[in-house]
């Protein structure tokens, strides 16, 4: 070293400067070489990032991870509480709106402390879901102090400030696209009901149900939550020993502990235990295959996902799970998107609670080689991977992956990938060893990863989602779906359908509908469509076990489509089934046809008396239950009576026409108040039809 300082010294000697100006080069390049050195890896590269703990007095964990050149720094809270510790009839959302409460301060409001964060370089957010609920603020690694505060005052109220509890509602309401509904959604809940759901794909492969609602609840629940509900869940679920630390960025642990002892580290302990969850072990997987159809005027998708549904997933076995999915995932990237040199990318997903979840990988195809390709796939997924994947391509998916980890070094990404692991703990409090960055804690050897998946595989159920339709026409379901209608109209109208009375035709007139008329009308159609949607659900719900076989889930959606059409032509029947249409007068009764087939028949024999009412007194005779009235928009009718009950109120286009029909048929004389306007003129009285029986009267 001191040769190299002589040697620098003389060659600056040499150059010619400014008077007193020689020794300055030098003394800086001294002091370079003098200045230690940024650490670095065995290999040359930054230092490998650690993740180390510290658990303060009162409960609460910290969990370090340093990137020591990073120059913004990441310090989150985590609350172990979500959707799936409310009620969603009486608490469905206020995990979620409580987030957006506590960013409320005494003395400044939610956008004046996010401007205040932002304006030193930094960014304060939150994020609720289904098992946690995370605080977090970045900010340049020179403002280490204000981080600790800023979180301190969001996590921590002697008291919720909720004067501007409305102002967050309509807040959360425009995240969710949420409103009030309008007088057309509240006919369409009344008609198709909310509770009309079926169960998803947490509640039929494991039996969570709270898993499948959604996070922000619903618009119902979530717009009547009160302040009372809001401070009884933050005291419930709000305490030390429910929370987590997480710090990323380039300061020490003992730095970083420093700076949250006052806040964090001296909140009163509780003595609670923290929110902890089960893992599902005494549930078994069951398979889950669906078939999606194109809806018409869609280009149909050829896809297909494809995957296992699991139980009882220890978080020792998470790593090589997510080596599993890597592995599986480059395998299927190049067998089907390299090697057949297709334009698309093989996708994958992985979502686990409690042990349980599933593993599925993406895939598009075409229709000419999608049900080869499927089998292909099948092979290899549900398969022997060992016939696909060799001990040359194993060991070189390990290097990637490994090298991939070791530039996983934004701070961000570092922080949601070691979250993630301790959200997957079942104590939500893993060693440090166990969230190594850099890939599996033990590398497993080809033979030993092979043995793995074997023994993974036969514990686990398939999942499989396609959308290729099973028959070559695409939109054969659509055309099935027409036929059925016309299937259910037919079918309704033969089990309605009775003998007509054979008798000659004296009169055949209209019921007129007028507003009022088209408006009941409406309602026939939308109490039929009610009960479309009810019997519908209740077929859906009984074709739900045919996802647990892949045949049936392929007939599944086609036997909807079908069912579907023919409940809809019941219903366009079922619609006209009490909608009076027609009166006719024949030479034995008087005759009221319905829109469907139905009809009812008054004898004459049975007839005492027809007599013409105004508007005042047909009403008094309705409302004192001494007429029944065949359809209520009349203005004005006629009042039958009969020996066999009470009297019927009918209206008619020509009420003066079956009034003198009727007249001539009975031996009676007509009895009431006689006939107002020109009856003379207007009556029409039809000969007696010598033809045969009717044969439709629609």
């Amino acid at each position: 070293m001191m040769d190299v300082l002589r040697t620098l010294w003389t060659r600056v000697s040499q150059l010619k400067l400014p008077k007193g100006g020689r020794w300055l080069p030098a003394v800086v390049a001294i002091v370079c070489l003098l200045s230690p050195l940024p650490a670095v890896g065995a290999d040359g590269g930054p230092a490998p990032i650690e993740v180390r703990s510290h658990a303060f007095p009162n409960g609460l964990m910290l969990y370090h991870v340093r990137v020591q050149e990073a120059t913004t720094f990441m310090l989150s809270a985590t609350v172990w509480v979500g959707s799936v510790d409310e009620d969603p009839k009486v608490t469905g959302g206020v995990s979620h709106l409580l987030e957006h409460i506590l960013f409320h301060q005494p003395d400044m409001t939610e956008v004046e402390f996010k401007a205040l964060v932002e304006s030193v370089g930094g960014l304060a957010n939150a994020v609720t879901s289904q098992a946690k609920t995370s605080y977090y603020v970045t900010l340049p690694a020179s403002r280490l102090q204000l981080g600790p505060q800023w979180l301190h005052k969001v996590l921590f109220h002697d008291k919720l400030v909720i004067d501007r509890l409305n102002e967050e509602k309509e807040i959360v309401n425009r995240e969710s696209g949420w409103s009030d509904p309008t007088w057309w959604q509240r006919i369409g809940d009344l008609i198709r009901p909310p509770y009309l759901k079926l169960p998803r794909f947490w509640e039929l492969a494991f039996g969570l149900r709270t898993y499948d609602q959604p996070v922000s609840g619903t618009y119902r629940v979530a717009r009547n939550l009160t302040a009372t509900q809001l401070e009884a869940h933050y005291r419930q679920y709000y305490y030390p020993e429910n929370m987590v630390l997480q710090y990323v960025g380039p300061h020490p642990l003992d730095v970083v502990t420093s700076a949250l002892q006052a806040g964090f580290g001296s909140a009163s302990q509780t003595g609670r235990k923290p929110n902890l969850r089960s893992v599902a072990e005494t549930v078994s997987p069951r398979a889950a295959f669906e078939h999606r159809l194109p809806f018409p005027l869609l280009d149909p998708k050829y896809s297909m996902s494809i995957g296992h549904v699991f139980t009882g997933l220890s978080f020792s076995q998470l790593e090589e799970l997510f080596f599993y999915r890597y592995v599986l995932q480059q395998v299927l990237e190049e067998r089907f998107r390299y090697g057949q040199g297709k334009a698309y990318a093989v996708t994958s997903g992985l979502d686990t609670y409690r042990g349980a979840g599933f593993v599925q990988f993406d895939l598009e195809s075409g229709p000419e080689r999608y049900w080869q390709q499927l089998n292909e796939v099948k092979e290899l997924v549900w398969g022997d991977l060992g016939q696909y994947l060799n001990q040359k391509d194993y060991e070189r998916y390990q290097s990637t992956l490994a090298q991939q980890l070791a530039r996983m070094r934004e701070v961000t990404r570092v922080h949601n990938w070691v979250l993630a692991r301790i959200a997957l703990h079942p104590l939500h409090q893993p060693a440090p060893e166990e969230m190594r960055i850099s890939g599996p804690r033990q590398p497993l050897s080809y033979e030993e990863f092979l043995r793995w998946v074997k023994a993974w595989q036969g514990k686990t159920a398939p999942l499989l989602e396609l959308s290729m339709p099973v028959v070559p026409a695409p939109y054969v379901h659509v055309v099935l779906f027409a036929l059925t209608i016309l299937f259910g109209v037919g079918a309704s109208e033969a089990l309605l359908r009775r003998p007509f009375p054979r008798e000659p035709i004296a009169l055949m007139t209209r019921v007129p509908y007028r507003p009022v008329g088209w408006i009941q009308l409406g309602l026939w159609y939308a109490v039929a469509t009610a009960f479309y949607w009810h019997v519908d659900w209740g077929v859906d719900y009984g074709l739900l076990g045919f996802g647990r076989i892949d045949a049936l889930a392929l007939a599944s959606p086609y036997l909807k489509w079908i069912t579907a059409g023919f409940l809809l032509g019941m219903a366009i029947v079922l619609a006209g089934l009490l909608m009076p249409r027609k009166v006719l007068v024949t030479s034995g009764a008087i005759v009221l046809k319905m829109r469907s087939p139905l009809f009812f028949r008054i004898p004459f024999h049975d007839i005492v008396a027809v007599e013409v009412v105004s508007l005042w007194r047909a009403w008094r005779e309705v409302l004192r239950l001494r007429a029944l009235p065949l359809h209520p928009w009349f203005l004005r009718g006629l009042l039958i009576r009969r020996t066999s009950g009470r009297p019927v109120l009918l209206h008619t286009q020509d009420d003066e026409g079956v009034r003198a029909a009727l007249s001539a048929q009975l031996a009676f004389a007509p009895a009431g108040a006689p006939v107002q306007g020109r009856v003379d003129s207007e009556t029409r009285v039809l000969e007696p039809c010598s033809a045969g029986p009717l044969r439709s009267a629609g």
